[in-house]
């Protein structure tokens, strides 16, 4: 009797330290796991091209809300998760002081509407949006617009990243358009305004001041 009530307290604490030790090596393996909950968030090597083809791919498999709004905030954040994936690159490869400090202001108003878009996409409701077929017709011309960019033959990593940002901004901006013409959310619609006016100042400068 004594045996058995010494026994089973030394069972229970090995049982437990067992499980303990296996919830430590999970966390671990985790930890250890490459992240693809989130495939827009491109890995530090991938070329030009590949992150691209990562975001048409994102583009035309998106259908998961039929809400516009939250739809737009998704594919923002395609975009802006595209734009400093190609600026990092060009920053890695490119010595043009100039051209190198317009991508850093990139980068820096990227991660601000990443944040913006996250925010919204973690308070805002989910209803149905009447006009969602409309707004997927927008995407869908914009996709169109952007596999042009697959086709861009590197002549030097400067006008590489020039031409495939005016593309991108091309696309982006009739995204934009199409939320502020089919959307309904008014935070998101000030927004929109702002990346449209963000957008069409830096296209004009891809155009004009950087394109050879």
């Amino acid at each position: 009797m004594k045996l058995c009530f010494i026994l089973i307290p030394l069972f229970i604490c090995i049982t437990v330290s067992s499980c303990s030790n296996s919830n430590q090596t999970s966390d671990s393996e985790k930890s250890d796991r490459p992240d693809t909950t989130e495939k827009h968030r491109h890995k530090k090597d991938s070329s030009i091209s590949e992150i691209i083809n990562t975001t048409v791919e994102l583009l035309q498999n998106h259908a998961e809300s039929v809400n516009i709004d939250r739809r737009f905030a998704a594919i923002m954040k395609y975009f802006n998760h595209a734009a400093i994936g190609m600026a990092n690159i060009l920053l890695t490869k490119s010595k043009t002081d100039v051209l190198r400090k317009f991508v850093n202001e990139i980068i820096t108003r990227r991660r601000e509407e990443i944040n913006e878009m996250n925010l919204f996409l973690r308070e805002e409701p989910n209803d149905t949006s009447p006009f969602i077929k409309e707004f997927q017709k927008s995407v869908d011309e914009s996709v169109s617009k952007m596999k042009g960019a697959l086709g861009l033959q590197e002549s030097g990593i400067d006008n590489l990243y020039i031409q495939c940002m005016i593309i991108f901004h091309q696309a982006v901006i009739n995204i934009v358009e199409a939320e502020l013409k089919y959307g309904s959310h008014q935070t998101l619609k000030i927004y929109a305004r702002n990346i449209l006016s963000a957008e069409a100042e830096e296209l004009q400068q891809l155009e004009s001041r950087f394109k050879q």
